[in-house]
Parts: C-alpha cells; structure tokens; sequence
C-alpha cells in the first residue's frame, strides 16, 4: 500500500514530443543581417545585369548595326548617283554641263568612303565582309567600263555608248548587279537589327528579376522592422528605415531609367528608323530614274529597258499621276496614294519634316512633268531635249531633280537628327554601373548596423 502510494503520478504532458527551444533573439538578428546580405548581393548582381544589358544592345542597335543599314543606303545612293551622272556626262559629250564628270568623280569617291565606313560599322561578320569585297571589286570594272565609254565617246565612237550600257547593266543587274549586291548587304544587317532588338528581352528579363528579389528585401525589411519593434518595443530602427528608403529610391530610379529606355527606343526604333531607311530608298530610286531617263535619250530610240526601268522607279515613289489636289491634300495629311513617298508623309511626325516631305513630292511632279516634254520633244529635236534633260535652270529637268533631291536630303537629315537624339538619351548611364551594387552594399551595411547594436544589448 505504501509502494503504491509511494508511486509518481506522471504529468499532464509526459510522453508527448519536447517543444522545440525558442531561438534566441541575438541568432535570429544575425540570420536576418545575413539574409538581407544575401538579397542585396542579388540585387546588385541583378540589377546591373540588367543596365549593362540595356546598354549594350541600346550601343550596338544605335552604334553599330543601324548605322550599318545606313551605310548600305549610302552606298546604294552614291552608286545610284555615279551612273546617273556618267550617263549625263555621256549624254553631253564630255563637255561639262552643270559638271556632271566632277559629280561622277566625287560620287566613286564617296563609295570608295562609304565602303570603309561599312567595313568598320560591320557587324554580321564574315559574310558581310566577303559582300563588300565583291562590291569593292565590281566597282573597279564599272569605273573601267565607264571610262572606256567616255574615251570612245569624245572622239566620237558609238561604241562608247555599248560600254556604257554594259557598265550600267553591271550596276543594275537583277542578279548580279553591284546595287543587288548592297542591297543583300542591307537585308543581312537588317535581319541583325531583328535579332538585336530580341536582345532587349534579355534586359527586360534581367529587369523583371531585380523587381522580384527588390520586393523579396523590401518584405524582408518590413519584417525586420516589425520584429524589431515587438522584441525591444521601440517604434522605429532608423538605420532599417534608411535602408528601406534606398532600396525604394534604387527601384524607383530603375524604374525611371527603364521607362526613358523604352520610351526613346520605341521613338528611335518604331518611328525614325524606318523613316530614314525609306527616306534614302526613295532618294536613291530617284538618282535610278533620272540615270535611266539619261540612258534611253543616248539609246536613241532602243532604250525601252531604260524606260521600262524609269517608270518602276518612278511607280514605287507614287503610285499614280499626282494632281496639284492629291498634293494640297497629302500636305494636310490626306495621303491618297502610296508609295515611298506617300509613307513619308504618312509618316512625317518631326518639326520641319513634312514640309520637307511636301515640297520634296511638289518636286517630284515637276520632275515627271518635264520628263514627259524631254520624251516627246526627243522624237523631233533630240538635241533641245537633251539640254532640256541636262539643264539647271527654272523649267528644266535638271533643276526640279535638284530640287527633289535637296528636299529628300532636307527629310533625311531631320529624321537623323531625330534619331540620333533619341539613341544618345536611351543608353542608361555609366554611372549606374556603379550606382546599382554600391547602393545594395549601402543597404546591407545599414540593416547590419542597425541589427549589431541590437545583438549588443544582449551582450552587455
């Protein structure tokens, strides 16, 4: 009876798993200094990716590949230019009117220029190289067909005009034409421009990532704020809010960076870009036209290729014969037509550009209605048509092509300038490449500071 009295009578709770030891508050504010450690490291890992990122495809779109497309629109235009102008020079006979010899020389010149400068803005790499080359070389033999043509030329051989025939075909060819061959080079740096401007999701990715791990510290500084208010029962930790404020002010500036990225991206991209490569298209089209108008009078009667070519050329500026009405509509934005033109003016978005785009296209109606008396006046008195197509002065064909011309050039160096802006504003700052991870860094010496004077309570 003793012994069972004698026996203890088992708490409540034996027999039941022990509860696990509460963590001591010094470890949990030396887990969260290392977290918050963690997350800025990431943070700055992140965010810089994403700014050097946007930097490098905003430098290599706007500084490189761009201006590549450019260059071969250069090209095309100084060449378009050259055989126009070595046909006026034939069709003259050598004698200088409006110095159509010095503009061919100045023209070979510039591609010779050009054809540098797109070896160094080159891009797509050995093909394109090997297409500059070969454009290189087939430039050589034009410039040697049409000196040939010229010498036979002044001393009166018609077969100068056979040699100049055969230089022009070298130029025009639909296979294997010089213009065909920069024309391959434009689409090779244009399909570059496409997979650059993919390049961008990268950033954008990059970008999205920095978001996640900022709002993963923000909850975190919350939470240590929070915590700190209820272990020690004071309101605020200054160091954790000073924290908190610049990694709030690190997001916001980002976010400001990004906005102004994509904004002047999308100016210089969606708008100017394409702009500027119809623009030197449509100029390059006109040299082609006016070259090949200049060709048929010296075929003298056999130079229905030529007109046939003049025509197309014409067609993919506008489409159909312009009216003083269509014009007074297109210049208040009623564009009834289509064409490289037409999209221009559709288009034309910059201060001073539509104008340029209207008087350019008033141009160009003047520029088809001489064309039409030079053909009709060739049939009877061919030699009043030739100084009629060669001529500068006011009513000659000469002069409304210079007109043309001027105003193309005017459109195109607006739309540059535009472009250019927009690009030299997109690239994010050298100093951010700093600023990202010395602001993290910032961030996590402040919250373990604050948190070490914490842990020293318990010390002491």
């Amino acid at each position: 009876m003793s012994q069972a009295l004698s026996l203890r009578i088992p708490a409540d709770d034996e027999g039941l798993p022990a509860k696990p030891a509460r963590t001591s508050t010094p470890v949990l504010l030396r887990r969260l200094s290392i977290l918050v450690a963690v997350a800025a490291g990431m943070l700055a890992l992140v965010g810089t990716a994403a700014v050097v990122l946007t930097r490098n495809t905003v430098d290599s779109v706007g500084h490189r590949t761009v201006p590549a497309i450019i260059d071969s629109q250069k090209i095309h235009q100084a060449l378009a230019d050259a055989d126009r102008s070595a046909a006026n020079d034939f069709l003259s006979g050598g004698v200088e009117v409006g110095g159509p010899r010095q503009q061919y020389q100045r023209d070979i010149g510039l591609v010779t220029s050009e054809l540098e400068q797109a070896a160094e803005h080159n891009s797509v790499g050995s093909e394109g190289s090997a297409v500059l080359q070969r454009v290189s070389a087939k430039v050589t033999e034009y410039t040697g067909l049409v000196e040939t043509a010229r010498a036979y030329n002044r001393v009166g051989y018609p077969v100068g005009a056979t040699y100049l025939r055969t230089a022009s075909r070298l130029m025009h060819d639909p296979k294997t034409g010089i213009l065909v061959d920069v024309d391959a080079l434009d689409r090779l740096n244009n399909q570059n421009l496409g997979r650059e401007n993919g390049q961008m999701w990268a950033a954008a990715g990059a970008l999205a990532g920095f978001y996640l791990v900022a709002l993963g510290m923000l909850a975190m500084l919350m939470y240590t704020q929070g915590f700190l208010r209820e272990r020690f029962r004071r309101r605020r930790n200054p160091r954790v809010i000073a924290a908190t404020v610049l990694l709030v002010l690190l997001a916001g500036g980002l976010a400001v960076q990004a906005a102004v990225t994509y904004v002047n991206v999308e100016q210089a991209q969606l708008h100017a870009f394409g702009r500027l490569h119809g623009l030197w298209q449509a100029r390059s089209l006109a040299l082609d036209a006016n070259g090949n108008e200049s060709l048929s009078l010296i075929s003298r009667g056999a130079g229905t290729a030529f007109d046939e070519a003049f025509k197309a050329e014409t067609k993919q500026l506008v489409d159909k014969p312009l009216t003083d009405a269509m014009i007074e509509a297109a210049a208040s934005g009623n564009v009834g037509f289509k064409g490289l033109l037409a999209d221009e003016l559709r288009g034309a978005s910059f201060p001073g550009e539509r104008d340029a785009a209207v008087k350019a296209l008033r141009a160009f109606q003047q520029f088809l209605q001489i064309d039409q008396v030079v053909r009709n006046k060739s049939a009877t008195d061919r030699e009043g048509a030739v100084t009629l197509a060669l001529g500068s002065g006011p009513g000659q064909l000469g002069a409304a092509f210079a007109d043309m011309d001027t105003w193309l050039g005017e459109a195109i160096g607006i739309v540059q300038e535009h472009y250019d802006a927009a690009i030299a504003t997109a690239g994010p700052s050298l100093a951010l490449d700093a600023g990202v991870p010395l602001t993290a860094a910032v961030i996590a010496v402040l919250v373990f500071w604050g948190l070490s004077q914490r842990r020293a309570e318990y010390r002491a």
